[in-house]
């Protein structure tokens, strides 16, 4: 699996220790956070994808949180290159909410009973 790196700064690695909010994405995240910290994330000066961890960092993260997600390979991430970044960032927010939606109605089931019990 590949290390995700901060939305915000690349050369660090996601953490929920970072000063900024836009830097992470968290399982409490709602879909409209999701959407406004993908959107915002940075994406290197260029308009179309490219998986070049070296010389494009941000958008090869974008790409590297994609991949681990639905699981496909990068080589299979081919569908994105020469497309608009916008839409790496649009599917990435998509499949990042569908993730996380289980999750988060077992959370909040499980913060339910934990309010019934208290």
């Amino acid at each position: 699996m590949a290390k995700i790196l901060n939305l915000r700064n690349p050369s660090q690695k996601m953490s929920k220790s970072s000063p900024s909010v836009q830097s992470r994405i968290l399982i409490t995240d709602s879909p409209q956070e999701i959407q406004s910290k993908i959107t915002l994330a940075v994406a290197d000066s260029i308009k179309f994808v490219t998986y070049n961890p070296i010389n494009k960092p941000r958008i090869s993260n974008l790409l590297d949180i994609y991949c681990s997600i639905t699981g496909e390979e990068k080589s299979l991430s081919k569908r994105f290159e020469g497309r608009m970044a916008d839409e790496l960032k649009s599917r990435l927010v998509d499949v990042l909410v569908e993730e996380l939606r289980p999750i988060q109605v077992k959370l909040e089931r499980l913060q339910g009973e934990r309010t019934e019990v208290d």
